[in-house]
């Protein structure tokens, strides 16, 4: 056979789970050698016969090959290396490669008999053994892993106009257009997804799910606010459909609703819990935003080629946005300890989820269009009063538990899924928050701040005298001993325009510092 034909018969076993039977042959390779499957022999002019002399690298490779391991390009010149089961690949280590080989060859327990050029060679398995043990050196290592035949089975995307998600029994198609359907699996064997990306269930979608347990928390922590539901629901449908487009490329932004002290914060509305819904239907990684370092090059580490979602939960107050701007326009660096980099394209990039009770600034436009925000209403926090209550599981029971029942978790997945269309039909749609800008200035400033600002009933287009106001702010609330300068005092100020939506603009009159807040 050509080696290309022995490359797609390979692919296309391994595809179709079909039953590998190791092709036991021999070959010619110069006068003195010839290979016969893993095995190469060299002639001994000692004995006048042929003798095994070692392993065989292309045997090597096919065999790597009929189990289902190649190399797969992920970026232009980069590629990684993947195990196939079926239509689901993932990355697999040199250490694993060599694992599964090794097991190859220790479960061999009888001789391999052939026959070449009329002569019977009986080669026992403990001689297989140590040839392997002395020579796997030179195959499981980085360099010779590059020749590893390639894999090219087109990977399932979501595209602009759909959604797919994948489960053990069958996948559903979600178009823009008035359409959900539900397919057999097998209708995937000209494509691979990567194994991540499936849902370990069984799905059989129901029609009313309004009675399901999450759906509940959805609806409960959505109360109060005109619009709430659908945007989060939108949220929602963005953040699974797999498909990025740079020039649309935002956050979703999950708040509390209500106001929160930054030295401390309540939580406990349940965004969390949203998180880890999101995490049953979609390849998601969760970063630790209290440890968060845009210096950091390996932030990024956990994420792999198939992520769909990146989670970073419970920033701090000086988390700067500004750090994730080229992840949501410009494609993903990912770099990795002891494995090698990779890049993810804008179209291929992830997309991202924070959770926080720190408002992150969306001062100015660049934050503005990058930033999708939905506050959680206090509905389950207000029932905490000494800490020790669990308000969400009192009134639902441990949500996605193994208690669940089928039925409960076809409604879950049946309402994710209406999530998607609702996206596709509607976008990203905004409502007026309630408390996030109240919110970001009691956290950037202090309490008796915001009342002293309410107290002096500012108005536009009036020169202020800045030192005069510092001191009756100090006087008041701060005291003589107080290490509050006047420059913070006036940052304090500038933050106070913008979220009021006013210009901030300072001057000297006879020589003492003012300032000015005007209409933008």
């Amino acid at each position: 056979m050509e080696m290309m034909e022995i490359k797609s018969t390979l692919l296309n076993n391994v595809l179709n789970q079909t039953a590998q039977t190791r092709l036991r042959k021999s070959q010619y390779l110069t006068e003195t050698s010839f290979a016969y499957d893993i095995l190469q022999f060299k002639y001994d002019n000692k004995n006048n016969r042929f003798e095994l002399s070692g392993i065989y690298h292309e045997g090597v490779r096919e065999y790597l090959a009929s189990v289902g391991i190649f190399k797969r390009y992920i970026n232009k010149d980069k590629a990684i290396l993947i195990k196939q089961d079926g239509c689901f690949i993932e990355e697999i280590s040199p250490e694993n490669i060599k694992d599964i080989f090794q097991d190859y060859i220790f479960s061999l327990e009888e001789n391999i008999k052939f026959k070449y050029n009329e002569v019977d060679y009986n080669i026992p398995a403990d001689a297989i053994r140590n040839y392997f043990l002395k020579q796997s050196n030179l195959f499981f290592n980085e360099k010779w892993l590059e020749h590893l035949n390639e894999h090219t089975i087109p990977i399932l995307k979501d595209t602009k106009k759909y959604c797919y998600v994948v489960f053990r029994n069958c996948f559903v198609q979600i178009s823009e257009k008035d359409n959900v359907e539900v397919l057999d699996i097998e209708k995937l064997s000209e494509k691979c997804i990567w194994k991540s990306q499936r849902i370990e269930r069984d799905f059989k979608q129901v029609d009313d799910y309004t009675s399901n347990q999450f759906v509940q928390f959805f609806t409960n922590v959505t109360s109060g606010i005109e619009g709430r539901y659908d945007a989060l629901r939108g949220a929602f449908g963005y953040l699974i459909h797999n498909y990025f487009s740079p020039a649309d490329g935002k956050a979703i932004l999950l708040y509390d609703e209500a106001l929160t002290d930054s030295l401390k914060p309540m939580g406990g509305t349940g965004k969390g819990l949203c998180a880890n819904a999101l995490s049953l239907i979609r390849s998601q990684v969760k970063i630790d935003g209290k440890h968060w370092d845009a210096t950091n090059r390996f932030r990024f580490e956990l994420v792999k080629p198939g992520t769909q979602i990146v989670w970073i939960d419970e920033t701090k107050s000086d988390f700067k946005f500004d750090s994730m701007f080229s992840c949501l326009t410009d494609g993903w660096t990912i770099e990795r300890k002891y494995l090698p980099q990779f890049f993810i394209k804008p179209a291929d990039s992830p997309k991202v989820l924070i959770c926080s009770n720190s408002i992150i600034t969306n001062i100015g436009s660049s934050n503005k269009r990058r930033q999708f925000i939905v506050e959680l209403n206090n509905y389950y926090s207000k029932k905490i009063i000494t800490g020790s209550e669990k308000p969400i599981e009192e009134e639902h029971g441990l949500l996605f538990g193994e208690q669940w029942s089928v039925i409960s978790w076809n409604e879950f997945y049946s309402f994710m899924i209406e999530c998607i269309y609702h996206y596709f039909q509607n976008g990203l749609i905004p409502y007026e928050l309630k408390n996030v800008s109240n919110n970001l200035l009691q956290q950037k400033t202090s309490p008796d701040f915001i009342e002293w600002c309410d107290e002096q009933n500012f108005e536009l287009d009036i020169d202020y005298d800045t030192k005069i106001l510092f001191d009756d702010y100090k006087n008041k609330y701060l005291g003589e001993d107080t290490n509050h300068k006047q420059r913070g005092f006036t940052n304090w100020l500038k933050l106070f325009a913008s979220i009021k939506l006013y210009s901030f603009n300072t001057t000297t009159s006879n020589g003492k510092p003012t300032f000015r807040f005007s209409k933008n």
